[in-house]
Parts: C-alpha cells; sequence; structure tokens
C-alpha cells in the first residue's frame, strides 16, 4: 500500500478511472480535455499527483457525474486552507490520519468497532482526557491540544448527519475503567443518554454472553462511505501514530462483511441502552 497520505488523491484518482471508463473515454481523450499529456492523467488516476479545482470539475462534467458524486469528489480532493477545519491541530495530529479526518467528515456512512475504550466520537471531555494522558504516542505537552481535537471531531462529524454513526462496542470497552470512578460514571451516563435520545447516533453493544465472535483479533476499525461513490470507502485501524489506513476495494469489502457479521451479534439499540444504563 502506498503512503497513507495520498489517501485522498487514490480515492479521487480511483473514482475518475471508473468514471472515465463508464463513460467511454480513453485516457488520450481525457488529457486532451484538460490539454495536457497522457502521462499526467495517469499519474492523478493512480494518486501519484493531484488534480485542480478546475480540472476535476471539468472533467466530472465531461464524464457526466451526477451531482453528489461531483459534491463528494470535489469535497475530497480540495480543501480551504484550514484543511477542512483541522489547521489548528496539525501540529498534533499525524498527516495521515488528518487526511482521514476530513474524508470522514464528508462521509455518508460510518461504521465503528471498538473493542477496548469508548469511541473517540461519543467520549466525554474528561475521559478523553484519561485516554489521552494514558497512550503510549502522545508526549505529555500535546496532551490537552489531542483532547481538544477529539472534542472538535464530534462536532464536525455529528452536526447535522443524514444518517447516525453506527457504533458497535464490546462490552468490555463499557467496564474498562478509565480515569475516576466519577470520570467512568459520568461517561457512561452520556452513552445511555446519547442511545435513545441521539439521532446521530446509533450504539449497539456485544455482550459478553455473546461467546466468540467476528470481533475478537479484529482491532478497533472505522469504515467509511462517501455519498455518490458506492465503490468508495476507506478503513482506519486505529494504532499508534495515527493508525493505518486502507482504501483498496478487496479490504474494504472485507472489513465491511466483518463489521455486518459483529452487527449482528450485537444487541439491538434499546437493549444496548438497557446494559449501559444497568453500569452506571
Amino acid at each position: 500500500m502506498k503512503a497513507t497520505t495520498s489517501v485522498r488523491r487514490r480515492l479521487v484518482g480511483r473514482a475518475l478511472r471508473q468514471h472515465r471508463e463508464s463513460a467511454g473515454y480513453s485516457q488520450e481523450d481525457a488529457a486532451l480535455l484538460l490539454g495536457c499529456d497522457k502521462s499526467k492523467l495517469s499519474r492523478i488516476e493512480s494518486g501519484d499527483r493531484g488534480i485542480r479545482t478546475a480540472e476535476l470539475r471539468e472533467l466530472l462534467a465531461e464524464y457526466g457525474v451526477p451531482a453528489p458524486g461531483q459534491d463528494a469528489l470535489l469535497a475530497i480532493a480540495w480543501q480551504r486552507g484550514d484543511h477542512g477545519g483541522w489547521a489548528g491541530y496539525r501540529d498534533v495530529l499525524p498527516g495521515g490520519f488528518l487526511d482521514y479526518l476530513i474524508v470522514e467528515a464528508i462521509a455518508s456512512e460510518i461504521t465503528t468497532y471498538q473493542a477496548q475504550q469508548v469511541p473517540p466520537l461519543l467520549q466525554t471531555a474528561a475521559y478523553a482526557r484519561a485516554i489521552t494522558a494514558a497512550s503510549a504516542d502522545v508526549p505529555a505537552a500535546w496532551r490537552d491540544k489531542v483532547s481538544e481535537s477529539v472534542l472538535a471531531r464530534q462536532r464536525i462529524v455529528l452536526t447535522e448527519r443524514e444518517s447516525p454513526v453506527d457504533f458497535l462496542l464490546a462490552e468490555g470497552a463499557l467496564r474498562q475503567p478509565v480515569g475516576s470512578r466519577q470520570v467512568m460514571r459520568a461517561q457512561l451516563v452520556r452513552l445511555a443518554h446519547s442511545a435513545v435520545n441521539d439521532p446521530h447516533v446509533s450504539i449497539r453493544v456485544i455482550p459478553y454472553d455473546a461467546g466468540a465472535n467476528p470481533g475478537i483479533g479484529l482491532g478497533s476499525p472505522t469504515l467509511i462511505r462517501l455519498s455518490g461513490l458506492p465503490d468508495a470507502g476507506v478503513v482506519h485501524l486505529a494504532g499508534l501514530a495515527g493508525g493505518t489506513l486502507f482504501d483498496d476495494p478487496a479490504t474494504v469489502r472485507a472489513y465491511d462483511g466483518a463489521l455486518g457479521k459483529i452487527r449482528a451479534a450485537a444487541l439491538s439499540p434499546p437493549e444496548s441502552a438497557r446494559l449501559i444504563a444497568g453500569l452506571t
């Protein structure tokens, strides 16, 4: 896999190639549209180089891409100088992870599984600070800013969503103490409330008595998909230095299947809410 910092370029390039082929254009035809040589177009489609906004608009219009697909690709390929609202955190968040966060902010579908902690998108400020303080790859001088970035991520991703984020939580993640008893209780209270009152989230718990399930050994992946680009997706596997990103279709399909099996083993949202409330 190529460097994670080019994930947005790869998504745009792959989509452009698919749209070009569907429209019946050769690479030579598309290069003529842009007034460039074939090698430049080839590098754009492979993700080895970016594409200017005007060029992207021209190709998408020529290929007859519907408006939702055009909007999604334009948002992925180009962000204003604030890097999608993350400019203030570029010094403490790895570049590859920032690429993922920019794509996550415009995702139409998000499914995440967490086995050991409450997902960042659901963390209280105190819980986020306790997690950051315990992280192996966050220097002490960065802790406050990294904790702030968790709350910023929640505002960016969860505000005015058209479809809820699908959270799959192992019961162990809810029972793992983080911070003081007060911090943990406040976190569980928030989860229990969100599970039944927040239209932006869907929370399902995989209980201990579910036994062996596909989540064992899977890590903590998040899969996102993009409106208007049904074949495009990104998997983020949490880990040190921002984790790992996968965007090749075969890997995305594999994680999609695994997450579907985990969801089938989970409690319903109402049952999950009752389990969480019982832990407070």
